[in-house]
C-alpha cells in the first residue's frame, strides 16, 4: 500500500492466527471423512445402495473441498491487514479483488474494544472505530493484543488532534501493531 505525502507508517497487524483454527478443524474433518469413506469395506459400501460406484468421486470431492476451503481461508487471513499511520487507519481485505477502507484520524469520534471470553483468553478482540464521515462502525476484527492496539489507535488520534510529532517516534508502538521495519 502506498502512503500519502507526509504520511508515515506507525504500525500494522493482521487478524490473530487463531481465527483459522475452527475453520481448519472443519476442513480437516471433511478430508478425514473422505479418507474414511475410501477405506470402508466394499460390502458395506454396496449395502449403502450402490455407493461403491461413487466412492472415489465422493472421496475426491471431500478432499478437494477441504483443501480448497483451507487454502481460501488462509489466503483471506493472509491478505487482511490493518495499518495505522500518523494520518489514518487503513483496513485492507480481498483475495481476488482488494478492498481498502481508510479512516482519517481527524474523523475518528470513538474507539472501543470488544473482547468476548474466548478471544480475550488469547488477548484478541475487536477494535471498533466510529467515524464522523461514515455510517456505523468500522471493526478491526479479531486483532491480537487488542488492548494495546486500541490504546495505540487512541494515542494516534489524540496526537493528530493535538498536533503532536507524527511518525513512529511520536506514538508508542505496542506489541499488537508492529513498526513497519518489523515486518
Amino acid at each position: 500500500m502506498h502512503l500519502l505525502p507526509g504520511e508515515s507508517e506507525i504500525s500494522r497487524c493482521r487478524q490473530h492466527v487463531m481465527i483459522l483454527v475452527v475453520p481448519f478443524i472443519g476442513y480437516a474433518a471433511l478430508i478425514a471423512i473422505g479418507i474414511y469413506l475410501n477405506f470402508l469395506p466394499a460390502s458395506l459400501r454396496t449395502r449403502l445402495g450402490g455407493f461403491d460406484r461413487y466412492t472415489r468421486w465422493v472421496v475426491l470431492l471431500l478432499i478437494v473441498a477441504g483443501v480448497v476451503g483451507a487454502l481460501v481461508r488462509w489466503g483471506r487471513w493472509r491478505v487482511t491487514s490493518y495499518l495505522l499511520t500518523n494520518q489514518r487507519i487503513v483496513r485492507t481485505t480481498g483475495l481476488g479483488s482488494r478492498t481498502m477502507v481508510s479512516i482519517a484520524l481527524e474523523e475518528v469520534q470513538d474507539v472501543r474494544l470488544r473482547q468476548r471470553l474466548g478471544p480475550r483468553m488469547i488477548g484478541a478482540g475487536d477494535v471498533m472505530i466510529e467515524s464522523a464521515s461514515r455510517q456505523g462502525i468500522e471493526v478491526l476484527a479479531f486483532v491480537p493484543h487488542a488492548e494495546d492496539v486500541c490504546e495505540q489507535v487512541q494515542a494516534a488520534v489524540e496526537a493528530r488532534r493535538e498536533g503532536a510529532p507524527s511518525g513512529p517516534g511520536g506514538i508508542r508502538t505496542g506489541v499488537g501493531l508492529r513498526r513497519s521495519n518489523g515486518l
